[in-house]
């Protein structure tokens, strides 16, 4: 007979992300994006993700299948969330998910500070939201 683990080991997170802390706290804006296509660019990622409201930062960190996307508001965020998750992106699906509560502050401070952050200011990526 196979010996089964216990759920709490190997249930994934809630899809809906109701229990999800972050979801919860309306001063949260950061999404961290799961699964992305390493193709995916930091100025492509906030040209998909404007389309639900104003896009503060985004980062991808190099040679990780992730990233991270700021909007302005809570509820854009919420929005992004709720239309991203599992959609393709490139060759894969990806995983959409409350980024920690605060993070974004670090992100925005890092960003003023020229680290590594895109934020659409200029190229081709800042304009172009559909009807």
């Amino acid at each position: 007979a196979a010996r089964m683990a216990t759920p709490q080991v190997v249930a994934p997170a809630p899809a809906n992300n109701a229990d999800d802390p972050g979801g919860n706290d309306p001063s949260n804006v950061t999404l961290f994006v799961g699964g992305l296509d390493p193709t995916i660019t930091e100025p492509g990622l906030h040209y998909i993700f404007s389309q639900f409201g104003v896009v503060t930062y985004v980062r991808v960190p190099q040679g990780k299948a992730c990233g991270f996307v700021q909007f302005e508001t809570h509820e854009a965020a919420q929005l992004a969330l709720d239309r991203m998750q599992g959609t393709q992106l490139g060759s894969t699906r990806v995983r959409v998910s409350w980024g920690k509560p605060g993070s974004g502050k670090a992100a925005a401070r890092a960003a003023a500070a020229g680290i590594g952050y895109y934020t659409g200011g200029s190229g081709a990526a800042a304009g172009g939201q559909g009807a």
